[in-house]
């Protein structure tokens, strides 16, 4: 995916940390700067990029697989396969900084109208570059939608109903709660933020349509999950999500907290 390049860049010249036997920091002073060919181009996509009107629908034609993969991989991908991270056994820095690469981000994907991919929900694998079927298949985008306007009656979401693929980030928030405690809310929001900036990227980058979507509330969030399969059988209490974005009783494993559609442009 030659489009690739634009996104691993982004991150490595504003770290500013140094390697060592101890750092899951980026080892930023090891990395070669950009050519100025790559430096052009990638100011040419931070220009192009612009969210289309949210009330327009998106082109009726379907995106691609490789578009799906290539926006997955910004958001998620492993640049960085050896160096290990803070869960136990895990190694692979990603193409987005993480407060101490704790990781607490993982990308679902509502595959609406993709060629080359069947129509359902697919859980992002880093360590595989690979989609993996949330087990929940079939048409999702207009569902996702009634779920929205059941929260809003007078809204109409053409950002879910007529995209050809929702990218869903969703958290886990113990897994940076367990090291930075309150501040965990705080750096899992910043850390949505460079992850949906990717996603924005590469979607500009593939001459694609996209609308960012952050406006849905509890209870919308938690028919999400379940539509979804995110949700766990058991009730999770405060004491194992203590943040925030998520109420405690709550059965969303992966908590909802930032949508994307894409699609070709109207």
């Amino acid at each position: 995916m030659p489009q690739r390049f634009f996104l691993v860049s982004l991150a490595l010249p504003l770290c500013g940390c140094k390697a060592s036997s101890e750092s899951t920091c980026d080892p930023c002073d090891t990395q070669p700067g950009l050519t100025g060919e790559a430096e052009v181009q990638l100011r040419e996509v931070l220009a192009a990029r612009r969210s289309t009107d949210y009330a327009a629908p998106f082109g009726p034609n379907p995106i691609t697989v490789e578009d799906v993969e290539a926006i997955a991989w910004a958001a998620q991908g492993v640049t960085l396969p050896d160096v290990p991270t803070h869960w136990p056994g895990v190694k692979g820095l990603r193409t987005a900084p993480s407060a101490g690469a704790t990781y607490p981000l993982d990308l679902y994907v509502v595959a609406e109208r993709v060629t080359g991919l069947e129509q359902g929900a697919y859980h992002y694998v880093p360590a595989n570059d690979a989609l993996e079927s949330t087990g929940v298949t079939g048409p999702l985008a207009e569902a996702v939608a009634q779920i929205r306007r059941d929260e809003y009656p007078a809204s109409d979401p053409k950002v879910f109903s007529d995209a050809a693929a929702i990218f869903i980030l969703t958290d886990t928030f113990q897994r940076t709660s367990d090291k930075y405690g309150p501040w965990a809310d705080l750096y899992i929001a910043i850390e949505t933020g460079h992850v949906g900036q990717n996603i924005l990227l590469m979607a500009t980058a593939r001459g694609l349509a996209h609308r960012p979507w952050g406006a849905m509330g509890t209870d919308a969030r938690e028919q999400l999950a379940e539509l979804l399969n995110l949700s766990a059988d058991e009730l999770l209490d405060e004491a194992t999500r203590p943040g925030c974005y998520q109420p405690s009783g709550s059965k969303a494993l992966h908590w909802p907290l930032y949508f994307i559609g894409v699609g070709q442009k109207p």
